[in-house]
């Protein structure tokens, strides 16, 4: 238990790991969906708040071989929840269950429960509530192969919520895969990067903050990890305050994007107001036959409709690939579920790297005129 572990969707181990080194964090180990790093509070910090590509920030309360219902009861029970919890707190279990004698994942999270509870009913005469929407403490629960763990999470709400988005959008991309991916990209301030399916500004967004060395948690106010014994406040705002010191202006027409919907460009807006960089960065309702970017862009990034995701054709495709001729072949990277659709561009496939977003099978192609 001298490790907390960081997580992160499936195939993006080795970016987060290369994230998390380059923010001067040593002894990372990489794990399935994730990688372990030493156990310092000073760490739960930095990664919560500077982290662009992480899920989650787990610190390990206790981990015991689990046998059945009635040892996971015993052993949770034995764990000195007063650390963590009192009775005027809520808390929830997030369960990841596999074990021949627990099947079912609500069920071990029904007796870590009782557990919990009962050991406040015995300590104090009354015991915590549970409150699955909103809780103070969130608690993650993985049994596998007879081994229990239990751990607090430190971030509270998913790392993928950053505090700007408040009107989500059909198929929007989440906030860290789209970070991930303009990691993949090598994606830099010099760049001049275009959105001509911006949707509700994920991509612009968290473009701006990169750009900008905005922490991504910057507009969060909430975090799990005050609930530690290890919290120290002092601590905690000298490293925010000292990252937030390296903020810069972002300059204008390094990011631009349109999309032809006039409800969604006016979300994606309002996002833009939220997250401060509304007055650099210019959208428009605009379809891409006949968008025309207010300077000429190094780099494209599109997201545009595939598969089942939303309604799609090659002709939505065939008229990006038309696009990008009328802006000089910039460099450019295309998520999409469909090769085919993709080759509609009339642009070769240089690179295609395979993953998953919104439970789809999907692939960002890098293409090349």
């Amino acid at each position: 238990m001298n490790e907390i572990f960081i997580s992160c969707a499936s195939g993006l181990e080795t970016l987060l790991q290369k994230e998390l080194t380059a923010l001067g964090i040593p002894k990372i180990r990489r794990s399935f969906r994730g990688v372990f790093v030493p156990r310092e509070i000073r760490y739960v910090y930095l990664i919560n708040y500077c982290s662009r590509i992480a899920s989650r920030v787990l610190w390990p309360v206790a981990k015991f071989s689990c046998y059945d219902q009635h040892s996971l009861y015993s052993d949770a029970k034995k764990v000195p929840w007063h650390k963590f919890l009192n009775p005027e707190k809520t808390f929830a279990i997030d369960p990841n269950v596999s074990h021949p004698n627990l099947r079912n994942s609500l069920f071990a999270a029904q007796v870590l429960k009782d557990a919990i509870c009962d050991y406040f009913r015995e300590q104090t005469g009354s015991r915590p509530s549970v409150d699955v929407q909103n809780p103070d403490i969130q608690l993650n629960l993985f049994i596998h192969q007879r081994s229990a763990s239990i751990n607090i999470d430190t971030s509270g709400l998913p790392l993928f919520k950053r505090g700007w988005r408040h009107h989500p959008t059909e198929a929007s991309i989440q906030e860290t895969l789209a970070a991930a991916l303009l990691a993949m990209t090598n994606f830099t301030p010099a760049d001049r990067l275009c959105d001509p399916f911006c949707g509700s500004g994920t991509f612009l967004i968290e473009a701006a903050l990169k750009a900008t060395n905005t922490p991504p948690g910057y507009l969060r106010d909430r975090w799990g990890f005050v609930h530690l014994p290890e919290y120290n406040e002092k601590d905690w705002l000298s490293l925010k305050n000292s990252c937030d010191s390296k903020i810069k202006t972002l300059p204008p027409n390094i990011l631009f994007g349109a999309d032809k919907n006039p409800q969604t460009i006016a979300i994606c807006q309002k996002h833009l107001e939220i997250a401060g960089f509304s007055k650099a960065i210019t959208v428009e309702a605009a379809n891409i036959k006949y968008y025309r970017p207010p300077v000429c862009p190094t780099m494209v990034i599109a997201n545009p409709p595939y598969g089942i995701r939303l309604e799609a054709s090659t002709e939505i495709y065939s008229a990006l690939g038309q696009f990008l001729k009328q802006q000089n072949n910039p460099r450019t990277y295309i998520l999409s579920s469909s090769q085919e659709m993709v080759e509609a561009t009339s642009h070769k496939i240089k690179n295609r790297t395979d993953l998953v977003h919104g439970g789809l099978d999907v692939s960002l192609f890098e293409m090349v005129s």
